[in-house]
């Protein structure tokens, strides 16, 4: 901004000065030196990080290295990875589904998902059935939007328009004998394109969110399954896992979706990209 206040203040002297039409040759290198340096800085990176990415496609896992410059993904270091990524930006409603125990699995279209999910969901609550995790008392759940069970509700989804699930907010909500709830555009409550968080609750039972990247539930899909008695908290690239402080609930908290590339996208993340949802009870 120091260098912005020089540039507005020389060209006022330029149209101000009573005793000259002409700026004199120090003014001029000095407004030129400026206007270098701020395109100077608009178009150098002002962030450059290294992610360790990891997902699952057609039985199989890719890892690898990506290079991200404000928030685009400007390299990709396997190319194994790549074909595959590649192959996926063609289609149109591929599926992001997080998995229980945190990976992220790609699939090239719903139908080929939605026939996997039966299984998906056998497997995840065979491994509920069997596993011990002990309960963790240290989990800040005042930091988080608070599970609902009023009002006969069996499943929670707030989604928010900042990270850490602050600012605005909308909750959606499924509740007893009901079996789907479908929001088929979120320009209605202001969050069309805006969702950087959310936090999604099921109450005695298995829900299935879907989140999609356009109105009515078309484009490409993020998808995951909430199971009572299991919580899970994505938050950048640690995993939490935890027993929720009753058997009843069970959640899924994403603190921040620039952590999750749509697709395994080269360019862009799921933050800002959600449009409509669904909630099906299982």
């Amino acid at each position: 901004m120091r260098f912005l206040s020089m540039s507005i203040s020389l060209l006022t002297l330029v149209f101000t000065s009573c005793e000259s039409d002409l700026i004199t040759s120090n003014a001029q290198e000095d407004l030129k030196m400026a206007q270098e340096i701020e395109t100077e800085r608009f178009i150098s990176p002002i962030n450059t990080l290294y992610k360790d990415c990891k997902f699952l496609y057609e039985g199989k896992t890719y890892e690898y290295t990506a290079t991200i410059v404000n928030d685009s993904v400007v390299n990709i270091n396997n190319d194994a990875a790549k074909a595959v990524l590649s192959e996926l930006e063609n289609a149109s409603n591929t599926v992001t589904y997080l998995h229980l125990d945190g990976t992220i699995e790609l699939f090239q279209n719903q139908e080929v998902f939605y026939s996997k999910l039966p299984q998906i969901i056998k497997d995840d609550e065979e491994i509920l059935n069997n596993e011990i995790v002990p309960y963790q008392a240290d989990v800040p759940w005042e930091t988080v939007p608070p599970i609902d069970k009023s009002n006969n509700k069996i499943a929670n989804l707030y989604l928010c328009d900042d990270n850490n699930f602050c600012d605005t907010y909308h909750q959606f909500n499924l509740k007893s004998g009901e079996k789907v709830l479908e929001v088929r555009e979120l320009k209605s409550v202001g969050l069309n394109d805006k969702v950087t968080s959310f936090a999604a609750y099921t109450i005695g039972g298995t829900t299935f969110f879907e989140l999609y990247e356009d109105s009515d539930f078309k484009d490409s899909c993020i998808s995951f399954t909430v199971y009572q008695r299991e919580a899970t908290a994505w938050s950048g690239d640690i995993i939490f896992k935890w027993r929720p402080p009753a058997n009843q609930y069970g959640q899924l908290l994403v603190a921040d979706l620039k952590d999750i590339f749509v697709r395994g996208h080269k360019v862009d993340t799921w933050n800002d990209r959600i449009s409509s949802v669904r909630i099906t009870r299982k």
